[in-house]
């Protein structure tokens, strides 16, 4: 399997449990890095945030978000969630029971800061398709993103999950009683 946006990267229905085997690995740790991706159409929220832990290292913990997207590049920080274990093991590193709002068919990234291992920990990356950015010698997701260290189109394994559906339209229709 490979990188596929709306897959196993970027904004998905459902959370990714296969190795995304992508065709190169980035190193992950002592950086804020975030993918850019577009939510679907219909009120979204975002109820989990994941990424590919490719290789096995010292336990660190990480944090999630997502950015606005500010003209290309991640800007103003919507949400993010701290103190998460990455624990020692590869594969998904996930963090679930969000509740972020975001717009439907709007621009965002998804981002990931790992604090630093003593052994470079990597996730796995395709060289062509959706834009990254990343912040060098990060301990928190800053706000706003600032000013990209360095940016690629390589699509990293970075996941959102998020549960969409058409805006309610009033209060639901049934029979009121009222006693008097």
């Amino acid at each position: 399997m490979s990188i596929v946006i709306g897959t196993n990267a970027g904004f998905v229905s459902s959370a990714p449990s296969a190795d995304p085997s992508g065709g190169g690995v980035f190193t992950c740790d002592r950086r804020s890095t975030a993918l850019q991706d577009t939510t679907s159409s219909g009120i979204t929220t975002i109820t989990e945030i994941g990424w590919w832990c490719d290789n096995a290292t010292e336990a660190a913990d990480f944090e999630v978000g997502i950015y606005e997207d500010d003209g290309g590049a991640p800007g103003d920080l919507v949400s993010k969630s701290t103190g998460h274990a990455k624990g020692t093991d590869a594969g998904w590193k996930s963090v679930t029971g969000l509740s972020i709002s975001v717009s439907a068919s709007t621009t965002y990234w998804i981002a990931v800061q790992l604090d630093n291992t003593a052994t470079g920990t990597q996730t796995d990356r395709e060289f062509s398709g959706s834009a990254n950015a990343y912040l060098e010698f990060q301990t928190e997701l800053p706000d706003p993103f600032g000013t990209p260290d360095g940016t690629s189109d390589d699509p990293l394994a970075f996941y959102a999950v998020e549960s969409s559906g058409p805006a309610p339209s009033g209060p639901p229709v049934g029979t009121l009683s009222i006693w008097v």
